[in-house]
């Protein structure tokens, strides 16, 4: 009932504040509702018209329209585009309306409502158009002299009958013709005519344009001049700009369609009907500026402005109208829905029969469908015993008696079954006549439910009376104040006081709870009443019989309406449980302290592998609470199988009774495992007790030691290796420098088709040879003196790309991948192409016939974490280069040893075993790391990791010139203890261009300079020498020539010259041995400015 009072003020409340004028009535044709804007429209603000009739407040309102009211009353729906209406003030008003029923829940119709529109200033204004129209047409027709509507291109489209008779020909003649082709060739006509009659004519229609003008632009109504032909819009007044949201200007250049959301075709459809006046009335959707779609009704009709054909438009915005009958239906079908869903059973009856009833009520009395119900007497319904008591209630409650309701008691259904039911019943108008509304619940059940809970209740009484301790019920009211509605008598026994007592007051037992416990009771009594969760306790308690005792109770609360909470449960006296309990608690707090303390994982099995006990240790391990662990098989939690693995120790122990011990390896983790049985009296099987203990930090010192010495003596062969290197270096350097340089001298003196020249040139390249094998051995020792530039990995590989694919051939597809902006590294950049070259190299001789290889280039991080479950990896930021070949690949014992010096796999005479050593020696020589990943048949992966530089990769440098450059005669002092080394350096030097002065030891070079009276431009000396090294001698030389250059050569290995600053940026340097175009471009560039 509250919610259809509920949906009936919402109703109103909408009706009332709806923007178009609406107006609801009864069956009577009574005003139930009104909105606010039906009121205005009509004037009558100041009455209060609910409850008045229709007829008594419009008088004048004729019998056709009364026949439409109850045509409507009996279903049908109507409407009217236009019809005169009385208001009540006399004025008649032409409205538009529609009139359609509204239903109660029931499914009768309760009324109509009414939707009226008053169109009088519409009409006012299409009447003024048409008479406009007309004066115009007449005007036209009857002036005084010859009037025509002449087309662009001069042709007759309209003439009156004045110019028909001056030219003399019928109008037919007349239209489609030019004024030229009605005069004879070679005449002229002359027409005088009094003019004074065509000018009142012209101001006639001039002063009827500025009426349609004036009424076009003045009125309120959206008002719109359309051309029919192509929907052109010619003209928009004032209102309908504010409207539609544009202006005039772009109105007047937008077409109809821009507007109307039908099609073209439609559109052009309707508007042939108004224009042949078949139809002036129309209802669309017009798009306005904002995008939004409103619905408007259109009155449209032809008008002949100036010379042309057109039609007006007139708009009205229903936008508001539809949405509120859509409202109204919306409402009504919610409270028909009301009656249909509601979850009780609402019938009515008049006349002693029932008219109506809902799904519930033909649920209740056992009906399918209407029919069975509707029109059976409730005498038929209501059970004889209480027959007469319903009737009179009945009569009673229609002569205005109240509180006679609600009631129980019994209807038949139709099954001839009786059922318990509870009636509220309620006078009501239904169909014009009074009935009795009813709202009827099915309480068998419930009585049911009352007849069993007697039984409970008897049952109840019984199990107190046996039960140990007392049952009762404990209430706490909203203030504080405690009690008990119920107490067993057992109370008495229990707490030391009679139950009437406590029924009133429950102060005494909280005064009797021992000090120390009260405070944690009172605490969980107060949240037991928050949270509404179970009240389990105990505590002591001061018997005024027996002195101090522990009382145990156990309470489930429930909240009570007044906001107090009702406990039921018992409570009862435990104090010689509570001693025994205390002593074993102490005992098995100290055995389970114990337990829990032990930091291996130490658990109790059954002999069938089930878990009886774990400890602490054990529950962290496996990652579960206890509870989930006790009687699990220990095999599948441990080892996540279905039974004991090979060599468990438990089965073993099982089987043999005896302890056992074994190791174990699970995902990476090495354990250590115990079992000791514990046998019965029998010498059966009671429980094991199996110890599991984590040894993997043990286990992987163990084997971090064993790759340690592993890497140490690696360490040490390779360190052997670089000092065997370096130690011959030096002097292998200068022999090389000296061979290099007079073969190349010697070439250049031999023409290429002389015999001599072939042998010149294989002891060069026999040499070439040489100096590059040190050069590996060097880069392996990780002593090559080396120039780092900072560059970009991607650009210095591009440019290795075209010798690569030579290198590799063409049965090898070679692949190119570089990553995207990729870090900078600082290295010398012939070691990239050294490094990249011996890896195609590698992975074209691995692959057999066809195949692929794949040069990767990327960025990497690698965190504290990650290095340290990788050995070798180092943290920091790194550019990797990657070269990949599908391949033969390699076993593990084989990648293992490829990058100590000499060792290979290729066949005698195809490989030095230099060429991966020299890749591991560049990689580490720049604080980098090399790993290798392959299987046989898989091919095989080297990954460099380099790192990153934290400046931006240098400018490419220039390529050298082809020819050597030259010098101009500038002064060079030599300094170089090795003969012969410094006769082919004054050698190479003269032939260059420069004047050379030669010292074989820094006294010398010294003495020699002082003596030496012009200037000196640039040193030439070797690091390493008696007496002085090449880096003082150049100290020294500076305070006798300041501008003097410097250019340090050596062949000792980096380690040996790097101390001395020679090696430094932006020092210059040459390493022996050289070529004289090597020399050539060093001097030249330390003679640079």
């Amino acid at each position: 009932m509250r919610k259809k009072q509920r949906n009936r003020a919402l109703l109103k409340q909408f009706v009332e504040n709806a923007p178009a004028p609406i107006a609801m009535f009864d069956r009577d044709m009574r005003y139930i509702m009104t909105s606010r804007r039906f009121l205005s429209d009509y004037k009558l603000e100041n009455q209060d018209l609910i409850g008045r009739s229709h007829y008594d407040v419009f008088p004048e309102i004729p019998e056709c329209w009364k026949e439409i009211h109850q045509r409507c009353l009996a279903g049908a729906t109507q409407s009217c585009e236009e019809d005169l209406f009385p208001r009540a003030d006399g004025e008649t008003d032409r409205i538009r309306w529609q009139i359609q029923p509204w239903y109660e829940a029931s499914g009768e119709i309760g009324g109509v409502i009414l939707f009226p529109e008053d169109i009088t200033e519409r009409k006012q204004m299409e009447e003024a158009v048409r008479r406009s129209e007309t004066s115009l047409r007449t005007t036209f027709e009857q002036a005084a002299v010859g009037i025509a509507h002449v087309s662009p291109g001069g042709r007759f489209i309209r003439v009156n009958q004045k110019l028909c008779a001056i030219l003399g020909c019928a109008r037919e003649e007349l239209l489609g013709k030019t004024f030229q082709e009605l005069v004879h060739s070679g005449t002229s006509i002359s027409i005088i005519e009094d003019t004074s009659g065509r000018k009142r004519i012209e101001k006639e229609l001039l002063e009827s344009e500025a009426r349609f003008r004036s009424l076009f632009q003045n009125n309120h109504a959206v008002m719109l001049v359309i051309d029919p032909a192509d929907g052109a819009i010619m003209d928009a007044n004032p209102a309908a700009c504010a409207y539609y949201g544009w202006s005039k200007e772009t109105l007047t250049r937008m077409n109809i369609s821009d507007i109307n959301i039908l099609t073209p075709a439609q559109i052009q459809e309707e508007m042939n009907l108004a224009r042949t006046n078949r139809r002036n009335h129309f209802e669309f959707r017009h798009r306005l500026a904002d995008g939004t779609e409103h619905d408007v009704e259109v009155y449209s009709g032809p008008i002949g402005i100036g010379d042309r054909d057109s039609l007006y438009s007139v708009i009205f915005d229903i936008s508001e109208r539809k949405a509120a009958a859509l409202a109204l239906q919306e409402s009504e079908a919610r409270y028909r829905n009301l009656l249909e869903v509601a979850p009780i059973g609402i019938a009515v009856h008049q006349d002693g029969k029932i008219v109506f009833t809902n799904p519930v009520g033909l649920r209740i009395l056992g009906a399918k469908s209407d029919d069975q119900l509707i029109g059976k007497p409730i005498a038929e319904i209501i059970h004889p015993d209480g027959l007469e008591k319903a009737r009179d209630r009945i009569q009673r409650m229609m002569a205005g008696e109240t509180g006679l309701y609600p009631v129980e008691d019994r209807y038949i259904k139709l099954d001839g079954i009786p059922i318990d039911v509870e009636v509220m019943a309620s006078p009501l108008t239904y169909n014009g006549r009074p009935a009795v509304q009813v709202i009827v619940s099915d309480i068998t059940e419930r009585k049911l439910a009352a007849d069993k809970l007697r039984e409970e209740r008897n049952k109840f009484a019984k199990i107190v009376a046996v039960s140990p301790g007392a049952i009762c019920m404990f209430s706490r009211k909203p203030d504080g104040s405690a009690f008990f509605p119920y107490a067993s008598p057992a109370i008495e026994e229990v707490y030391g006081l009679a139950p009437e007592q406590l029924a009133q007051d429950a102060t005494d037992v909280r005064k009797r709870i021992h000090a120390q416990d009260l405070p944690r009771v009172r605490d969980q009594i107060i949240e037991s009443a928050r949270s509404l969760s179970p009240w389990n306790s105990e505590f002591r308690y001061n018997h005024p019989k027996k002195g101090a005792v522990w009382i145990e109770s156990r309470f489930m609360p429930s909240r009570q309406a007044d906001g107090g909470t009702v406990w039921y449960g018992f409570v009862l006296d435990v104090t010689d449980r509570q001693r025994a309990d205390t002593q074993i608690l102490l005992s098995n707090r100290v055995w389970l302290n114990t337990f829990n303390a032990i930091s291996d994982t130490v658990c109790v099995i059954s002999g069938k592998h089930e878990f009886l006990k774990i400890n602490a240790a054990g529950c962290l391990a496996l990652g579960l609470p206890e509870e989930q662990i006790i009687g699990r098989k220990c095999y599948e939690l441990f080892h996540g199988t279905n039974a004991p693995m090979c060599g468990c120790p438990c089965e073993e122990s099982i089987k043999t009774r005896k302890p056992c011990s074994s190791e174990h390896e699970e995902n990476g983790r090495f354990y250590e495992l115990g079992a000791w049985p514990v046998l019965d009296a029998a010498g059966n099987i009671e429980s094991i007790t199996h110890i599991v203990r984590d040894i993997t930090i043990r286990k992987q010192q163990e084997i971090e030691q064993e790759k340690l010495r592993s890497q140490f003596i690696q360490a040490q062969k390779m360190e052997s290796v670089g000092r065997l290197a370096g130690g011959v270096a030096h002097d292998y350097n200068n022999i090389l420098s000296v061979i290099l340089g007079y073969a190349e001298l010697a070439l250049n003196k031999v023409k290429p088709e002389d015999p001599l020249h072939g042998d010149l040139k294989e002891i060069y390249n026999a040499a070439g040879r040489s100096r590059d094998i040190t050069r590996q051995l060097l880069a392996f020792a990780r002593k090559e003196t080396i120039a780092p530039e900072v560059l970009d990995l991607n650009a210095a590989i591009e440019g290795m790309l075209k010798i690569m694919r030579r290198l590799v051939g063409e049965d090898i597809h070679l692949v190119w991948l570089p990553g995207n902006e990729l870090w900078p590294v600082s290295m010398d950049p012939t070691q990239i192409d050294q490094m990249l070259a011996n890896l195609c190299v590698n992975a074209r001789d691995a692959i057999t016939d066809v195949g692929k290889i794949i040069i990767a280039t990327e960025t990497m991080t690698f965190d504290a974490a990650y290095c340290a479950d990788h050995t070798g990896f180092s943290p920091g930021d790194f550019v990797t280069l990657a070269v990949s070949d599908d391949g033969c690949g390699m076993d593990r014992e084989t990648s293992e040893k490829i990058f100590e010096p000499f060792f290979t796999t290729k066949g005698v005479g195809k490989g030095t075993g230099l060429g991966l050593a020299m890749v591991y020696g560049i990689v580490k020589q720049n604080d980098g790391f090399i790993n290798v990943y392959s299987e046989p048949g898989q091919g095989t992966t080297f990954r460099i990791y380099l790192p990153r530089h934290a400046g931006d990769a240098a400018e490419q440098k220039a390529s050298c010139a082809a020819e050597p450059p030259c010098g101009r005669g500038e002064t060079v002092l030599i300094v170089e203890d090795d003969g012969s080394i410094l006769k082919l350096a004054k050698t190479m030097l003269e032939r260059l261009g420069y004047r050379v002065m030669e010292a074989r030891s820094p006294g010398l070079a010294i003495d020699l300079a002082k003596q030496h009276a012009g200037q000196i431009h640039l040193l030439i000396t070797d690091v390493v020498m008696p007496e002085m090294n090449g880096r003082d001698l150049a100290d020294q030389l500076h305070t006798l020539y300041p501008e003097l250059k410097i250019l340090f050569m050596s062949g000792y290995t980096a380690d040996v010259i790097a101390h001395r600053g020679v090696l430094d940026a932006g020092v210059n340097f040459i390493q022996k041995p050289f070529s004289n175009k090597d020399l050539a471009i060093k001097v030249h560039k330390a003679l640079m400015p």
